[in-house]
């Protein structure tokens, strides 16, 4: 699946929460693959700069926030605050 169906199904209200966060870590493995680095260094990213953990159930708030984090990145880099 490509980064714009995974963001648009992690902000799908009708899917359970646990599928949506599966989602998120999706777009993650994205970015990382863009950037050329593993998933882990952009989960560690959005921990670092959102205090959201991905590898646990989130909520909808901190799935909105990790996917603004994850979405700058993706624009950005991983350097980006």
């Amino acid at each position: 699946m490509s980064f714009s169906s995974n963001r648009r199904d992690a902000f799908d209200p009708t899917l359970p929460l646990d599928r949506r966060a599966s989602h998120v870590r999706s777009c993650a493995m994205l970015v990382g693959q863009k950037w050329h680095v593993a998933r882990s260094i952009v989960i560690e990213h959005v921990l670092s700069i959102c205090d959201i953990d991905l590898a646990t159930a989130i909520t909808e708030q901190e799935i909105v926030k990790a996917m603004a984090v994850i979405e700058n990145l993706r624009q950005n880099g991983l350097s980006t605050s």
